[in-house]
């Protein structure tokens, strides 16, 4: 029983850490944008090609 003493303190805490990180991180604007980062992966590839074929024919 005297688990409990510390084991619920602890968790009411960590519930409390988590909710104040996730409250900073959505004012800060960091869940805004979920798309873009997955689109750009291969945005960046296209590119990289177009500099490769451009490279090889000159």
């Amino acid at each position: 029983m005297s688990i409990l003493i510390m084991t619920i303190p602890v968790s009411f805490t960590l519930v409390l850490l988590f909710l104040l990180l996730f409250f900073k991180s959505n004012r800060e604007g960091d869940f805004d944008d979920l798309e873009s980062p997955a689109h750009n992966i291969f945005l960046d590839d296209i590119q990289n090609e177009g500099e490769k074929s451009e490279s090889t024919d000159g």
